[in-house]
């Protein structure tokens, strides 16, 4: 699996759409799978753990709330890996718009108060725990609110 994207999609019941979609909106028939029951931490345990037992030798996970992540930060990312076992691309708001992994850590997720301003620092102490080396991309801003779109519209409009 060297250099698929996968795109992961809940709720599963919306798998034959995005499957649709994607095809229409990029010209390709992309990988799309479901992410399956639970809260955001059992999710991502999922996705990564499939993507490791599909043959990955890295795995990175991206929201789609960051209009501001490039393809310069996603290699980035994968050269971090290089060196470290954990990147993380935090967001401003105190989460991360990526977390990319060098292989499967059980439990990196677990206790993690999703959707509050704890998630990024929490997650590096879970990570620090378990003696895994982290790196850090640089801050962007997530779009999570009406209120944090119009802020980037804001940025990128003259």
């Amino acid at each position: 699996m060297a250099d698929e994207a996968v795109v992961a999609c809940t709720p599963d019941t919306a798998l034959r759409e995005l499957r649709a979609w994607t095809e229409e909106s990029t010209g390709v028939a992309m990988h799309c799978v479901p992410q399956g029951a639970g809260d955001l931490g059992e999710r991502l345990t999922r996705v990564i753990d499939n993507g490791f037992r599909d043959g990955a030798d890295a795995v990175i996970v991206i929201g789609t709330d960051c209009p501001a992540l490039t393809s310069a930060t996603l290699n980035d990312a994968f050269a971090l890996l290089e060196q470290a076992d954990v990147v993380i691309g935090p967001a401003r708001d105190g989460g991360y718009y990526l977390i990319g992994l060098g292989a499967p850590h059980a439990g990196l997720f677990a206790g993690i108060p999703w959707s509050t301003p704890e998630v990024l620092a929490m997650t590096i102490d879970a990570a620090q725990r378990g003696a895994l080396r982290v790196r850090l991309l640089s801050p962007l801003a997530d779009v999570d609110t009406a209120a944090d779109w119009q802020t980037w519209r804001g940025a990128i409009e003259p």
